[in-house]
């Protein structure tokens, strides 16, 4: 599980049905970037999980990401998206990097974060490309929430060794835990 909270990012892994965490980052200081590098290739999944916030001066900030290194436009990512009663869905392929959802910014109110899961089956394997899965929710103000669900896929067989994770604003992920 690679976790970002706040600016706290961990990452945990598990073997048999256990979860193992592998490692932890706590930011600090706002940073626009973390990255997550030696992901061991001993486990089957990977988990992320995420809460936090942006410091861009933005309702939603996009979170994106890049497994080891690779900015070539080898991302495609479906979502399904439904913002209070309203719905919104879209597409976009062989792009440069992942996104794979969003989180509050300082257009919103104080003290709300995003909350999502995301799944990466087989990421150690390297004979299908890579595929993930990732759910969310937040709050944008008391009066407004929206839900999430993006598939990810990375044109890639290699095994995933690290993550990069930025905000397509290039605004900072806030700091804390």
């Amino acid at each position: 599980t690679i976790t970002i909270s706040g600016g706290v990012i961990s990452s945990s892994g598990g073997g048999g049905g256990a979860v193992t965490k592998i490692a932890q980052t706590v930011l600090a200081t706002a940073a626009s970037s973390v990255t997550f590098s030696s992901i061991p290739a001993t486990f089957s999944n990977l988990r992320i999980t995420i809460t936090g916030r942006s410091a861009a001066s933005v309702a939603q900030d996009n979170v994106q990401l890049q497994f080891n290194g690779d900015t070539a436009a080898h991302y495609d990512t479906q979502f399904f998206a439904a913002f209070n009663a309203s719905d919104s869905k879209g597409q976009s392929l062989a792009q440069t990097s992942a996104v794979f959802g969003n989180m509050p910014g300082t257009s919103t109110s104080a003290n709300f974060p995003v909350c999502g899961v995301m799944q990466i089956i087989g990421y150690a394997a390297t004979v299908f490309n890579k595929v993930a899965i990732y759910s969310q929710g937040l709050m944008g103000a008391t009066s407004t929430a929206s839900v999430q669900l993006n598939f990810t896929q990375w044109r890639s067989t290699a095994a995933i060794a690290s993550i990069v994770f930025s905000l397509t604003s290039g605004s900072n992920f806030v700091a804390g835990k």
